[in-house]
């Protein structure tokens, strides 16, 4: 029996289409909520790194 790829999807949604949905909703959100942690550290440091620049203009100003 020859299998490629489609033939194995199909087979394996035919035969347990049902928990296959579940396993891959779950590898989704997983995936997700990685994406997420990984976007939440970059906007932590990009507001860290605005804050610095807003205090060296602020010091910049005053001495001005």
């Amino acid at each position: 029996m020859n299998w490629d790829i489609f033939n194995l999807v199909k087979w394996l949604f035919n035969e347990h289409g049902a928990e296959v949905l579940d396993v891959v909703v779950l590898i989704l959100l997983v995936a997700m909520r990685t994406r997420l942690e990984c976007v939440e550290k970059r906007v932590r440091v990009l507001e860290s790194k605005i804050d610095k620049v807003f205090e060296l203009l602020v010091e910049r100003a005053d001495k001005e």
